[in-house]
């Protein structure tokens, strides 16, 4: 009879159980940890990580995941005294097609015939913003965002 009562610690301690059981217990806890690790990658996606230098991001134009015409602008404002250069879809543009007003720190390209874009591709278009303070230009930073053209 002193085992009964036992009997029920056992087994919430996986003590007696089958292994369909044990493995049925598991599936809930594998998912969890897998919608907990899709989470925390989809909000930290297009940032730097790092609190310091998201402050010297101002704004970004178009917003992650929004949808703009494909003869949107591209657009990276920062804090003054800082530049960037843009690489889009996998393309640098070139330095003397991108508009800077440095006193702003605001960096822009807009497609148009004879760039390197003479408009965005009507799909997903991501942006990988290099950028980095004007007084210490060996110290560069990364911002990567996506958004959709139509």
């Amino acid at each position: 009879m002193d085992a009964a009562p036992d009997t029920p610690r056992l087994r919430s301690a996986g003590v007696g159980m089958t292994s369909s059981q044990k493995l049925l217990l598991c599936i809930p806890l594998a998912a969890a940890l897998a919608a907990g690790a899709v989470l925390w990658f989809t909000n930290s996606e297009g940032s730097s990580g790092n609190a310091a230098e998201d402050k010297i991001i101002e704004e970004i134009s178009p917003q992650a995941n929004s949808s703009v015409l494909q003869q949107a602008q591209i657009v990276i404002d920062l804090v003054p005294g800082c530049d960037a250069s843009f690489v889009i879809n996998g393309r640098q543009i070139p330095d003397d097609q991108l508009t800077k007003v440095q006193s702003q720190g605001r960096v822009t390209f807009q497609p148009g015939a004879g760039k390197e874009f003479e408009f965005l591709q009507a799909a997903q278009n991501c942006v990988v913003a290099t950028y980095w303070p004007l007084s210490n230009p060996d110290q560069k930073f990364h911002k990567q965002w996506c958004f959709n053209a139509t």
